[in-house]
């Protein structure tokens, strides 16, 4: 398996990770914005978050 597409996985994961449970931890520094897309994101995905 090429060195790529391992990282590719990592990556996907670490996106998935973000959209599906982070809930602003690893996002704070970026503020309210990012936590905003995310959780915009988790919910368009049918994913429960409250």
């Amino acid at each position: 398996m090429p060195a790529w597409a391992w990282a590719l996985t990592l990556l996907a994961i670490f996106a998935l990770y973000l959209v599906a449970q982070d809930n602003g931890v690893v996002l704070a520094q970026f503020g309210d914005t990012a936590h905003e897309f995310f959780h915009d994101a988790r919910h368009s995905l049918g994913m429960p978050c409250h």
